[in-house]
């Protein structure tokens, strides 16, 4: 079907707007002159909802022009079908990597598809950040064949597996009003949940799952529904996903940034699993009482030594493979969370855990340091003098 043949669908799906549509014959220019803000949008989702592909060329034709790029944002995406909500929010942001300044806030009047279908629609898959210790929450939401709404809720962990499995099953409404707490923005700007691809989701799931430590069991429930959660799995994962979405890469100092995020404690600390974090501790510890004996650039370089080879030790093959998931996790959620530079940021990160000596990563140098934060503040003065002046005393 042709843009002009969904547009004449569109005029007799929506009579109140046929005399403004049919006159620009198909052209999508010509379309966005005739019709006022608010037909735009309803014509659009209306399109997004029944033609996807007619629709998604309208979206790209109009995002080419201001008045276009204002009309695509009037439309409600949680409003739309799936693929709808998809087409929609790929063409925003592009709108955003190409500069377009968006709305901060919401239009007063979204325009809401006239479609029974669509208002009816709960399934949907939500994303958390990754937690300090290097877990995420997924959601995954789908129709109950009850008319309520069914809502997994999955602890995931790149190292641990699946960690928790929770499934619940409530009214609609209730879900609904779940979500939107779930995916609002507090005051201080942190955002919480992210809505994501739901096929890359069911991927993300199927990988942890398969994954998951022989030597621990499985959560209750979980394999009654293994199964049915990793149908519809597509085949990228959120590194992929978020690669495809921004395409270039981090500036130069985009690893700084994220060393001073760890720093700040907004992201981390990831530490690794037990047996080898309580080694690498040890030695960490040894080394410091002899750091501890020596004074001023002496010490801060033996400091620096103990620590680079702490590092080292800590990001084995398996620890630098889990952290680096982890910060692709991070990208994915942050760039849909329209933090791009941070994106960026973190899918730097990632890759630099793939190249070269840990120690020379200041990403992997700020991790440890949070990790052994009680252990390296032993070299800091007035501490390291004191422990200095025992030593000559005995």
């Amino acid at each position: 079907m042709s843009l002009p043949e969904a547009l004449e669908r569109a005029a007799v799906a929506l009579p109140h707007s046929a005399d403004a549509i049919r006159p620009a014959n198909g052209d999508p220019v010509q379309l966005l002159a005739t019709l006022d803000a608010s037909a735009c949008g309803e014509v659009l989702a209306w399109l997004l909802g029944e033609a996807p592909e007619e629709g998604e060329e309208l979206l790209a034709a109009w995002c080419e022009s201001d008045e276009g790029a204002q009309r695509v944002q009037q439309v409600d995406p949680k409003a739309l079908p799936k693929a709808g909500r998809k087409l929609l929010r790929r063409a925003i942001h592009r709108l955003r990597t190409s500069g377009v300044e968006l709305a901060e806030q919401p239009p007063a009047e979204k325009v809401v598809a006239k479609l029974s279908a669509v208002e009816d629609e709960i399934d949907g898959a939500y994303l958390t950040s990754v937690d300090p210790r290097g877990s995420v929450l997924l959601f995954i939401v789908e129709a109950n064949p009850g008319r309520g709404a069914r809502l997994f809720q999955i602890l995931l962990d790149e190292r641990r597996g699946v960690v928790e499995f929770d499934v619940y099953s409530t009214g609609r409404s209730r879900t609904r009003s779940f979500l939107r707490k779930l995916t609002e923005t507090s005051a201080t700007g942190a955002t919480g949940a992210v809505e994501v691809d739901g096929e890359v989701a069911r991927a993300f799931f199927q990988r942890i799952a398969a994954a998951h430590p022989k030597d621990r069991p499985y959560p209750r429930a979980f394999s009654e529904w293994r199964r049915k959660l990793e149908e519809g799995a597509g085949g990228a994962q959120p590194g992929v996903a978020v690669r495809e979405m921004l395409g270039a890469a981090s500036s130069p100092d985009g690893l700084s940034r994220v060393a001073e995020r760890v720093a700040n404690g907004e992201v981390g600390p990831w530490p690794a699993e037990s047996n080898r974090l309580t080694e690498v501790s040890a030695t960490l510890n040894s080394a410091m009482d002899e750091v501890v004996k020596l004074e001023g650039d002496a010490r801060d370089e033996a400091r620096s030594s103990a620590l680079a080879e702490a590092v080292d030790a800590l990001f084995d093959d398996a620890h630098a493979a889990d952290t680096a998931a982890r910060f692709e996790v991070s990208a994915y959620v942050s760039a849909l969370a329209g933090r791009e530079e941070e994106a960026r940021d973190h899918l730097a990160a990632a890759a630099a855990f793939g190249e070269g000596l840990l120690s020379d990563n200041p990403v992997a140098t700020a991790l440890a340091e949070l990790v052994f934060a009680s252990t390296l503040k032993r070299a800091e003065t007035p501490e390291a003098d004191a422990a200095s002046d025992t030593s000559e005393e005995t």
